[in-house]
């Protein structure tokens, strides 16, 4: 379970930067720069999600 959950932090972080790499240097379209910023965010709250700690009896 810990390299799981150390795979899904490393490819959200990788993930992360080459969105946020998209939006600072590549892209010029406003639009596109909203959709990839979302696009992030639900990125990170799935990954978030399932590496979560959950209960025993949940």
């Amino acid at each position: 379970m810990i390299k799981n959950k150390v795979f899904a932090l490393l490819l959200s972080l990788i993930n992360l930067i080459l969105v946020l790499i998209l939006i600072t240097y590549v892209i010029d379209n406003p639009l596109i720069e909203i959709i990839l910023g979302v696009y992030a965010i639900i990125f990170a709250s799935i990954v978030s999600f399932m590496i979560r700690n959950r209960r025993k009896g949940s």
